[in-house]
């Protein structure tokens, strides 16, 4: 991904790249289906007014995409507070509602722009119903944080915005209760 314009606004330019080591026309496939399953995400987030950056061109047969350049820190590299954990929440809630699990919702793919919180990279998004995976895209970015004050946060605005909160909180539990060294977060 490289910075660059597109319309006279800063842009993101997203290519995927042929992989040598892959036959060729699974290669091929897998990148076609890949872009359009991305864009498509863009697309869907924004129609659902998830704070994302805004899909600008999206060309298939380069598997290609162009994404509006957002200008800010990722949580990741700040000291994250209840508001943007509460953000989060609301955020990974609207995904879930609107068919969408993200894939890898962590700090290091929520941005803070101007005290606003945006979820970036949709390149392991499916587009799945499913408790399992609703639930997991929770835990990475519980672990992300790790603070049992953020975490009630980020549950806060889970639940506010998740119409199935309650599920997804008991399959978590149960995730949790399967891992080696279960912990919880106080």
């Amino acid at each position: 991904m490289f910075e660059t314009e597109f319309r006279g606004k800063l842009a993101l330019r997203k290519i995927r790249l042929k992989k040598k080591y892959r036959v060729i026309l699974l290669d091929l496939t897998l990148r076609k289906w890949r872009t359009r399953r991305e864009a498509k995400a863009l697309r869907i987030a924004r129609e659902n007014s998830i704070p994302s950056p805004e899909l600008f061109f999206e060309n298939e047969k380069r598997n290609e995409i162009i994404i509006e350049k957002l200008d800010g820190a990722l949580l990741s590299a700040t000291k994250i507070d209840c508001l943007q954990a509460r953000q989060a929440g609301v955020i990974l809630g609207k995904l879930h509602n609107a068919g969408m699990v993200h894939g890898d919702f962590s700090t290091s793919n929520l941005i803070n722009v101007g005290g606003r919180v945006f979820v970036i990279d949709f390149g392991l998004c499916e587009f799945s119903r499913e408790l399992e995976q609703r639930a997991d895209d929770a835990i990475v970015f519980e672990k992300s944080v790790e603070n049992g004050k953020l975490v009630k946060c980020f549950r806060q605005g889970y639940a506010s915005a998740c119409k199935e909160s309650e599920k997804v909180f008991e399959r978590m539990t149960r995730i949790l209760s399967r891992a080696r060294y279960a912990r919880t977060l106080d």
